[in-house]
């Protein structure tokens, strides 16, 4: 699928996590080097890799979850009903076969190995709309590349409360209440 395709998916799998009271995982991946990768072999290996990584993204989901090409090199994956730490866990495994594939031509990739970078952000912990999930996850795909590549970072943001929540202290989120 398409990123117009994956927004639409985000925006009805986040309408209903909401509705029902579920959470929802978004992970943005990234192939690390990939610039490298194609400048030396070209693009008709390049696109070779996209294929055979979206082959290997759609073997290590779940039936339940959305996979679709963000743009260039780079992947998302909806997780509906998957907390952070079930989400972490589907990202890791994912990360793993993927360094592990034997890719053709990868010797001159940093570490002899296709990798990928994988952001995470969850609903209801980080975000409340599509938009701020992928900005959310994006964040957190740019930590895994800015700390050493090939690594999933989850999301520390909190997201918004909800008008007239309480804090620790007892106290109501008027900021919250007057902003809607």
């Amino acid at each position: 699928f398409n990123h117009r395709h994956l927004l639409q998916q985000l925006s009805t799998e986040l309408s209903r996590t909401q509705r029902y009271g579920r959470a929802l995982t978004l992970a943005m991946l990234d192939i690390d080097h990939f610039k490298r990768y194609n400048d030396t072999h070209g693009h008709l290996m390049g696109n070779e890799i996209l294929r055979a990584l979206g082959d290997i993204i759609r073997r290590n989901i779940r039936e339940t979850d959305i996979a679709a090409r963000y743009g260039g090199e780079e992947f998302s994956i909806i997780m509906p009903e998957t907390n952070r730490a079930k989400g972490k866990l589907i990202a890791e495994r994912l990360r793993k076969a993927i360094a592990d594939y034997p890719f053709r031509n990868v010797k001159q990739q940093p570490g002899g190995a296709i990798t990928m970078s994988i952001g995470l952000a969850s609903y209801p912990e980080n975000a409340a709309s599509p938009h701020d999930l992928i900005e959310t996850a994006d964040r957190a795909l740019y930590r895994a590349k800015s700390t050493g590549r090939n690594r999933v970072c989850v999301s520390t943001k909190s997201g918004p409360r909800k008008p007239g929540a309480e804090d620790r202290s007892g106290k109501k989120n008027k900021k919250a209440l007057t902003s809607r």
